[in-house]
């Protein structure tokens, strides 16, 4: 009979999240190329592992659910979430939804924002 032992648990673990990361990285890094350009990639890691743990406070846990939070993140900064200067995150993410209403919503207004923040109206 096979046993695995709990340090190889661990490693296989560690290798798990890991490939996380580096799957998001390369998803940042693509999707938000000016975004990532101004972090690096040290920087981004840094950002994928805080939004990992800050995702979780809010309820957020699936790979689909903890993109889109970070995400958010690189668009708005790591502490978008109660920065008093984005009122809307915050008022998002204190409605009593789903965490999966409430980070589509989320989703949906960062884009939507980011995006036109890009493309001023000319005067």
């Amino acid at each position: 009979m096979l046993a695995i032992r709990k340090e190889q648990i661990d490693v296989l673990s560690q290798v798990e999240v890991r490939a996380v990361e580096n799957r998001t990285l390369d998803h940042i890094r693509k999707t938000y190329a000016k975004e990532f350009n101004t972090l690096g990639d040290e920087k981004t890691r840094e950002v994928i592992q805080y939004g990992v743990k800050r995702a979780a406070t809010h309820r957020f846990k699936g790979n689909p659910d903890v993109l889109k939070y970070i995400e958010v993140m690189v668009l708005f900064g790591r502490d978008f979430d109660t920065d008093l200067q984005l009122p809307w995150a915050g008022e998002i993410l204190r409605k009593p939804k789903k965490p999966a209403a409430k980070i589509a919503a989320l989703h949906e207004e960062a884009i939507k924002r980011w995006k036109g923040s890009q493309n001023p109206v000319a005067d």
